[in-house]
């Protein structure tokens, strides 16, 4: 099942060998429905499932996206590429996309929005959720996905070769949070609908 980015506001990443073994880290500060992160890893996608962008392809151009995820589970990556992230997991999942992405998506600030419209050239959604010890959501569905803020990429190197890092700011209806990540590339297909996209 497929979904486009109309539905949601949404979304957040394994192991690049140039990256050494530096690990991915991140903040977060506020909390949304009372539920706050303490990131432990940050992992970033240039593969991912769960959603389509209408029109995302145009003519002449080359479109790119890219998924971020923060995490209070240490070694997210691995438990991706396994299929098995653990139970109580609280995560954040941002992504990012270019319709112009002639050298791929670049440091600049991404406003984020709670639907894709065709002429967007540049975007950010993003996603909140924790799971419960029988990994079900906690956050209800109609508050997960931001409603505003911005994502800002500072670094951004050849994709899958490298740390990307950034910052953001983001609001879930009334409630908050901000903060900054520098992300390890996973060599995974990201599903969002396993990260609160419903």
């Amino acid at each position: 099942m497929t979904r486009t980015f109309g539905f949601w506001g949404a979304a957040l990443l394994i192991v690049a060998a140039s990256a050494g073994c530096k690990k991915g880290s991140g903040t977060a500060e506020g909390q949304v429905r009372s539920q706050p992160l303490q990131v432990k890893d940050a992992i970033y996608f240039t593969q991912m499932k769960g959603l389509v962008v209408p029109d995302l392809e145009t003519p002449g151009k080359t479109s790119q996206r890219v998924a971020v995820l923060l995490t209070d589970a240490s070694g997210a990556c691995e438990a991706i590429q396994k299929r098995a992230m653990k139970k109580g997991v609280s995560s954040l999942v941002m992504v990012i996309g270019r319709r112009d992405a002639v050298g791929g998506v670049k440091a600049q600030k991404y406003p984020t929005v709670s639907a894709i419209a065709r002429d967007f050239e540049s975007f950010g959604v993003a996603s909140i959720d924790r799971k419960n010890d029988k990994c079900e959501s906690v956050i209800p569905s109609t508050e997960r996905d931001a409603t505003g803020g911005s994502i800002s990429l500072g670094q951004v190197p050849e994709l899958g070769k490298g740390m990307v890092s950034g910052e953001y700011e983001l609001q879930f209806g009334a409630d908050k949070i901000a903060g900054r990540f520098e992300a390890k590339f996973c060599d995974a297909k990201l599903d969002l609908f396993d990260f609160g996209a419903d």
